[in-house]
């Protein structure tokens, strides 16, 4: 540990290293031990741990930008998308995007989720033994995304290769990073070749972005690149979600008594398992308008600052006890697994929907979820499970 120039303490832990990516939270407490600010000269970056200048950094696009990118390579940052926008920019490209996940839109697909995760348990409870990931977490989120966005049937099945590479992507230069933008090239070619109006699903998410630029006048290739966003956040965010709350009501059997007895927890238990295992451990931001105090550091104009979401929803300074499981947590909305400001998840209402419908058709089904083996898959960005085996008691 050092310190720079300009005062900010200086780290050599990164959070992109193998071993960090598998444990990462001992090292995002040394972070917030550090300060509020921490810089990182393995990535050239400045690292925002707590959660008070993380919540502050996503509220404050002028001085934080996502306009640049939010990765740490110029190749994934090239990539066109919402996410690479900041206003007014930004606030169009969202208003279009959004309409499909809007309440309204989710109202008439939540039914046959409900249905789908009814079906889903049933099966489950008829084995012995099942695999968390594969077998569970995965399957509401593939049948309803793959069906919602409305991509040929010719591509669905590397939709959840596709989605981990995007994440992927995102990280630093290392052999990881490289080879999943050479995967998420595969997901761009695809859409490019066979991506079409005349092919997606009518009535689909991805027919009704063809429609709007039929309708506003952007060109078909613009068209594809706005589908894109629809497949990457709506998969292996919810899916690594929904493994993490099954893995914790088993590590956590009283907290899965009291769920069962107070089903009205539902919404404040899926807050707390996102905040405690939050799917998206960091983005970046640039920062932009010339140098700036923040947090009782100076930052200098164009500098890459890593916004640490999971860290920041484990910081002491904001949770009380925050290594602990607690589905009525007070104030646990308040977590930033989702984001917050301008750039808030757009896809967090079918994410939520999702999640609420496995842990109900389970509650009036499951007195005790059993946690066997598990592994968690190395992303620069994601974290979650690649396989958790499973036993559930009625």
């Amino acid at each position: 540990m050092s310190a720079t120039a300009s005062g900010i303490v200086e780290s050599e832990v990164d959070p992109y290293a193998d071993d960090f990516l598998l444990d990462p939270h001992p090292g995002y407490r040394r972070l917030r031990e550090l300060g509020p600010v921490v810089y990182l000269p393995v990535h050239a970056a400045y690292a925002l741990p707590r959660y008070a200048e993380v919540r502050e950094a996503l509220g404050d696009w002028e001085r934080f930008s996502n306009a640049s990118g939010v990765g740490l390579t110029d190749p994934y940052n090239a990539i066109p998308g919402v996410l690479h926008m900041d206003p007014p920019e930004h606030v169009a490209e969202r208003e279009l995007l959004i309409q499909p996940m809007t309440t309204r839109g989710l109202r008439e697909v939540s039914a046959e989720i409900e249905s789908f995760a009814s079906e889903l348990a049933d099966e489950l409870l008829a084995q012995a033994s099942f695999d968390g990931v594969s077998d569970l977490a995965q399957k509401i989120p593939l049948r309803i995304v793959a069906q919602l966005v409305g991509l040929p049937p010719a591509g669905r099945e590397r939709m959840l290769e596709w989605a981990a590479d995007g994440f992927n992507s995102m990280g630093p230069e290392n052999q990881r990073t490289y080879t999943a933008l050479a995967g998420f090239g595969g997901l761009m070619e695809y859409v490019e070749n066979e991506v079409s109006p005349q092919t997606v699903v009518p009535g689909s998410w991805a027919s009704y972005v063809f429609e709007q630029a039929e309708r506003e006048g952007f060109s078909v290739a613009e068209a594809r690149a706005k589908i894109l966003v629809y497949v990457i956040p709506s998969l292996d965010t919810t899916i690594q979600a929904m493994a993490s709350a099954v893995w914790l009501f088993g590590r956590n059997p009283a907290q899965w008594q009291l769920l069962r007895e107070r089903p009205e927890l539902v919404n404040r238990a899926i807050n707390e398992v996102l905040r405690l295992e939050s799917p998206v451990q960091v983005f970046t931001r640039r920062v932009r308008g010339g140098d700036h105090d923040f947090a009782g550091a100076r930052l200098p104009d164009g500098a890459r600052v890593l916004v640490m979401f999971a860290s920041a929803n484990r910081d002491e300074r904001k949770w009380e006890d925050p290594e602990r499981f607690d589905i009525t947590r007070e104030g646990v909305s308040e977590h930033l697994a989702f984001g917050f400001g301008q750039h808030l998840c757009m896809g967090q209402g079918l994410a939520r929907l999702e999640m609420r419908e496995l842990l109900k058709a389970l509650l009036g089904r499951v007195k005790r979820i059993e946690i066997g083996d598990w592994e968690r898959p190395l992303n620069n960005v994601l974290r979650g499970f690649s396989q958790m085996e499973v036993r559930v008691s009625q």
